[in-house]
């Protein structure tokens, strides 16, 4: 077998393991860290950006690499088997063995860091404006959980949370809301039980 092809081999684990390693320490310093999240809304919806976004563009970056190496290497193995009739079936298994358990390792890491609850809610976003302000409201639901977030939109299109909503079990209000306008406030009315005369209101003051 060809020697580059052999350090290959030896390299990957190796350098993979290291790499996973101090990304799940990385992880582990950093997970407890505020977030200074800031919101903006884009497309017709709320996106939050903070640090979290460049170690989930880093520990994505690790996993891709893992994959095409993995391909690569496979490729390359399988071909000089070909080529040489040499057996690779175990040295296929190590470097897939320890390719897997570098990804799962990587994997872990970007789970302590990034808070991936919020794509389990299906959020949808409803927008609504007096002329002189802006607000979005978020809509929240899982199982029997049901909620949302209140923002207001800047002249910028940055956001700012400005109050909260609930709702019984799971239900949302697609966006049926009876709002009062006033120059410093707003008072949102809404189902909180799927009927009209379950409501709450909810008053939340202009930044």
């Amino acid at each position: 077998m060809d020697m580059y092809i052999k350090k290959a081999i030896k390299l990957f684990p190796i350098s993979f393991f290291t790499v996973s390693i101090i990304d799940f320490v990385t992880a582990l310093i950093v997970k407890d860290i505020p977030e200074n999240k800031t919101y903006v809304y884009e497309n017709k919806k709320i996106i939050t950006h903070s640090w979290h976004d460049y170690f989930e563009i880093a520990t994505s970056a690790v996993l891709v690499f893992i994959i095409l190496s993995l391909l690569l290497l496979t490729i390359i193995l399988i071909i000089q088997k070909i080529k040489a009739r040499e057996k690779v079936l175990r040295k296929l298994q190590m470097l897939w063995m320890s390719g897997i358990i570098c990804y799962v390792i990587t994997m872990i890491s970007n789970i302590m860091v990034i808070n991936i609850e919020n794509n389990d809610y299906n959020p949808e976003y409803y927008k609504f404006s007096n002329g002189n302000h802006t607000i979005v409201i978020e809509e929240k639901s899982f199982l029997l959980y049901g909620g949302g977030t209140i923002y207001q939109i800047m002249e910028n299109n940055s956001a700012v949370i400005i109050g909260k909503i609930s709702t019984d079990d799971g239900g949302r209000n697609n966006g049926d809301y009876d709002i009062k306008w006033y120059n410093d406030h707003a008072e949102i009315t809404y189902n909180t039980f799927n009927t009209k005369e379950s409501t709450t209101t909810e008053t939340v003051k202009f930044e």
